[in-house]
């Protein structure tokens, strides 16, 4: 399914017109953190996601989030993140200096608690499953850097099995994640869509 998603002649970047972007990011005091970067469209009553670019690195800390959500800001115009908040990470939206920085910039960031939402069979990651069943997400493997990004985040996917850290082997999963958790922001332009349309919303 992951692999009927890759766009031969598109690479990391690549931003459809009209598309709103959003970012999620699985920040770390230590270790690696993740960043992930869709760009969504919604056409009748339809979500198609494009995987822009995504970020992960061995090194954490206020001062690696920050440089991600400036970075991607001065680069894509990236105006929305998704952030994780568990234990350190709530430091981050309290930051002063990320503070003034997405205040002077109109960055919207909110928090995602994770908890066990991430098993929900409706809303937690496996629910992705159906968007890549339909090719409803779009991954650009057009050139060498393309594909090792796109090849990272599959390959999370496929071991991701989303049992407790101390069930399941120590397969990072940080950038599927990342990845996750702005489909909140997804369904709720999907609902505001069929709202708009006089359509009852089912989630799917």
């Amino acid at each position: 399914m992951v692999a009927k998603c890759y766009v031969p002649n598109m690479s990391i970047g690549t931003i459809p017109q009209g598309a709103y972007l959003v970012a999620g990011l699985d920040p770390a005091a230590t270790g690696y953190q993740a960043g992930f970067l869709w760009a969504v469209e919604t056409l009748n009553h339809e979500i198609k996601l494009t995987m822009v670019d995504l970020d992960n690195h061995l090194g954490g800390g206020l001062d690696e989030a920050f440089e991600l959500i400036r970075r991607w800001y001065e680069q894509y115009d990236c105006y929305h993140w998704v952030i994780e908040e568990n234990g350190f990470q709530t430091a981050i939206r309290q930051d002063d200096k990320i503070k003034e920085f997405v205040l002077r910039g109109g960055i919207t960031m909110q928090g995602h608690v994770t908890g066990n939402n991430k098993h929900d069979p409706m809303y937690g990651v496996g629910s992705m499953a159906g968007l890549f069943e339909n090719q409803k997400i779009h991954l650009p493997v057009g050139d060498s850097e393309s594909q090792s990004k796109v090849n990272a985040y599959r390959q999370q996917l496929l071991y991701f099995d989303g049992k407790p850290v101390s069930q399941r082997n120590k397969e990072k999963t940080d950038i599927v994640m990342a990845g996750w958790f702005p489909m909140k922001v997804f369904r709720r332009m999907n609902k505001e869509q069929l709202a708009g349309m006089g359509l009852d919303y089912e989630a799917s």
